[in-house]
């Protein structure tokens, strides 16, 4: 439906070595321009909770950066995912959360609700 049309231009996007200035302290929802660079497998883990989650990382690179993960958190979107082709799919990333990751000590990205991918 018309909820999937984007309402940004494609000129507004952050570089991935813009990321690399996100404060530790905050969530920002941000548009991205990248290639894929690679599609990990899907990994099944655990909440807090208990319930079974599954997770999926993706690399992507730009003329600035040469990697930076996207978590997917949703069974649609990773299997979307799984069609991506390393060094060919350019991905337009709409409104996704970028934020600085204390486990892996990095800015990373996670597709959210509102997220939305353009291949």
């Amino acid at each position: 439906g018309l909820s999937h049309i984007p309402i940004r231009s494609m000129d507004e996007y952050a570089t991935l070595l813009n990321l690399q200035n996100t404060p530790t302290n905050s969530t920002m929802l941000v548009n991205i321009l990248a290639v894929v660079k690679s599609v990990g497998p899907t990994k099944t883990l655990n909440s807090k909770s208990g319930k079974l989650l599954e997770r999926c990382e993706v690399k992507l690179f730009d003329e600035t950066w040469q990697t930076f993960s996207l978590f997917i958190w949703d069974k649609d979107v990773i299997e979307l995912a799984k069609t991506w082709q390393s060094k060919n799919s350019v991905l337009f990333i709409v409104d996704v959360q970028v934020k600085f990751d204390e486990f892996r000590q990095s800015i990373v990205a996670t597709f959210g609700p509102k997220t939305i991918v353009i291949t």
